[in-house]
């Protein structure tokens, strides 16, 4: 049966979708500011993967790319902040039956503290004044982009996506750290953004590969939460109410970093278990039906 797709029109949507999305989400006053600037950064990741796909045809992509990373990393203190909370937050419901309910209570007070520090002495809500404004330009230009419709445009950038994901996965089963383990969940999500853009030609199949890919992202960034939990406390020892509570905390945080370090590495391995010859081969099967 012949599939009605068009692969530069799927692009196109995916950018202008996720630069409208995040201005959206500047202007509405309605969403707390944590939800905000995770959300924004999110849409930003993912529009950065989408110019990935299509690298070797966009001759401003070392450009585009560069104003994307910028507009994210002007965020990122005060998102490591708040994803340091949320690991705390996570950590002592998980173990909620082990701990009393006044359990880490000053680690918490001091990691609030902290991001309400960053919120003003960085002052997010001009910042994110001015990513609006950047990405208002952005928009225009997407809206102005011709991709070619053939799958040979985006199988370079698929290939190497994928390729990095494998290479760092084999790395990590040798030796893992806080930076491999990151990096990888970067390229996860770039290609879980790829499945999506070329959804519509195998949706039964690709909604099994990207619910896999995200969730191997999630054990990811849960573990990178821990990682920052582990060095917000770090830098700021007076956080710390005992000895004892020094112990417990870095024992909690350790035990759960191996969990999910284990669960990532026993998906990623499936994920990544087909070459990357064979793999993209693979997903270009689908644009066959297409023609």
């Amino acid at each position: 049966m012949e599939i009605d797709f068009d692969l530069s029109v799927a692009i196109k949507k995916y950018l202008v979708s996720n630069i409208s999305l995040s201005i959206d989400l500047i202007d509405d006053d309605k969403v707390d500011l944590e939800i905000k600037v995770h959300k924004i950064r999110t849409n930003i990741k993912k529009i950065r993967g989408s110019l990935r796909l299509i690298r070797e045809y966009l001759p401003e992509y070392k450009k585009l790319n560069i104003e994307f990373r910028d507009m994210a990393r002007r965020l990122a203190d005060y998102r490591d902040a708040t994803s340091a909370i949320e690991a705390l937050d996570r950590l002592t419901e998980y173990h909620s039956s082990q701990l009393y309910k006044t359990t880490f209570k000053k680690i918490k007070a001091s990691l609030i503290k902290h991001q309400e520090t960053l919120q003003y002495r960085n002052n997010i809500n001009l910042i994110l004044t001015e990513i609006k404004d950047q990405l208002i330009k952005s928009l225009e230009k997407a809206k102005d982009f011709d991709f070619q419709k053939s799958f040979k445009s985006i199988k370079k950038g698929l290939s190497k996506v994928y390729e990095k994901g494998q290479k760092i996965e084999k790395q990590i089963n040798i030796e893992p750290s806080p930076s491999l383990l990151h990096e990888w969940r970067k390229q996860v999500k770039y290609h879980a953004g790829h499945l999506q853009i070329i959804f519509p030609l195998w949706p039964e199949l690709f909604s099994a590969f990207i619910n896999e890919y995200y969730r191997l992202s999630n054990y990811l960034g849960e573990d990178r939460d821990l990682y920052l939990l582990k060095k917000s406390i770090e830098n700021n020892p007076d956080s710390i109410s005992s000895e004892s509570e020094s112990e417990l905390i870095n024992a909690l945080i350790d035990f759960n970093n191996s969990k999910l370090q284990s669960s990532a590495l026993t998906l990623g391995r499936k994920l990544y278990s087909i070459s990357t010859n064979e793999y993209i081969k693979f997903l270009g099967s689908g644009f066959k039906q297409t023609l």
